[in-house]
């Protein structure tokens, strides 16, 4: 049965997205085995996260370095939120040790990530805005950004693929005997869809404009929720791709607020370091940046809570 949909526009660097979300209520009981569906997910998404991995991050192509650190961020993101989930059913040692690896990896990526962010931005700036300071800042960055590559990869190259395919596959086989009848995993893996909604909720209290790690917590909970809820969909009544759709514009919307919050500290500082030149050149360009990002801000608490109010209803009580 399908009731009016409640209309969402949230607005991102890249333009305004629309969605409808549609409350529904689905009859009959989850399809299939969710053991199967947890090794499936697993199979996927490991596969995804080792070519990522293998692939490393190359040196002479910005748009595939730019992609390829995207690329392997979000695998690993992908994987660790599969991971949380197995943990509540099976918190075993190979649970435990192929998340705290695949979470270094991740890790190691977050400033090459960052620093991409912010020379992408600043070059669309610059070609709009003719300042010596802003060129000078650009430069900056990129010997940065090209040190914080190399670093990356090094580290990448340390990482013992072997042994995070060992843990994977002790992973597979404990999921193919997991204890219990079908409906007391699926129930589980509902739980483990509301402790993430939860946490989504928790962080969504606790934002404080003016408080720029606020936003970032929110904005790394929708991610881990979104795609949770992308692996167990097919337990999930409700889990539609246009209502997980709206996660994804969610965590767009957030995620863009982060990188003009990270680019306006990073010039704030190098203007306010030196010559009075400097702060003039670059003061338009802050001007602009806090423009967009209080654009989207407003956009993104015009549609939250109606979000997470969806997820609410589709996901049960505990």
């Amino acid at each position: 049965m399908k009731t009016r949909g409640t209309a969402i526009r949230l607005k991102s660097a890249r333009g305004t997205r629309r969605r409808t979300l549609s409350r529904s209520t689905l009859a009959g009981g989850p399809p299939g085995d969710p053991r199967k569906l947890l090794q499936k997910s697993l199979d996927d998404r490991w596969k995804t996260f080792q070519k990522r991995l293998r692939r490393g991050i190359p040196a002479r192509d910005d748009r595939r370095t730019e992609e390829a650190v995207h690329d392997l961020r979000t695998a690993s993101r992908r994987l660790l939120s599969l991971l949380d989930c197995v943990r509540i059913l099976d918190d075993a040692k190979p649970v435990r040790r192929l998340s705290r690896r695949v979470d270094r990896v991740l890790s190691r990526l977050g400033s090459a990530r960052d620093l991409s962010v912010e020379r992408h931005t600043l070059s669309i700036s610059a070609r709009r805005a003719r300042a010596p300071a802003l060129k000078s800042f650009l430069n900056q960055l990129e010997r940065e950004y090209r040190r914080e590559l190399r670093r990356s990869q090094r580290d990448l190259d340390r990482v013992d693929v072997r042994d995070l395919t060992s843990q994977r596959n002790r992973i597979r086989k404990a999921l193919a005997h997991l204890p219990g009848p079908r409906k007391d995993v699926h129930q589980k893996l509902l739980r483990s869809a509301g402790d993430a909604l939860d946490r989504v909720r928790e962080r969504r209290a606790a934002i404080d404009p003016h408080e720029i790690q606020t936003l970032h917590q929110t904005r790394i909970a929708v991610k881990n929720f979104r795609y949770l809820l992308e692996a167990i969909a097919p337990e999930v009544p409700g889990a539609s791709p246009k209502a997980l759709a709206t996660l994804r514009a969610l965590q767009t919307s957030l995620g863009d607020l982060h990188d003009l919050e990270v680019l306006t500290a990073a010039l704030s500082q190098y203007s306010a370091r030196d010559a009075t030149s400097r702060i003039e050149d670059l003061t338009p360009v802050l001007i602009d940046l806090e423009a967009q990002h209080s654009s989207i801000l407003r956009s993104f608490f015009k549609s939250v809570d109606a979000i997470l109010d969806y997820w609410t209803q589709v996901l049960p009580e505990k």
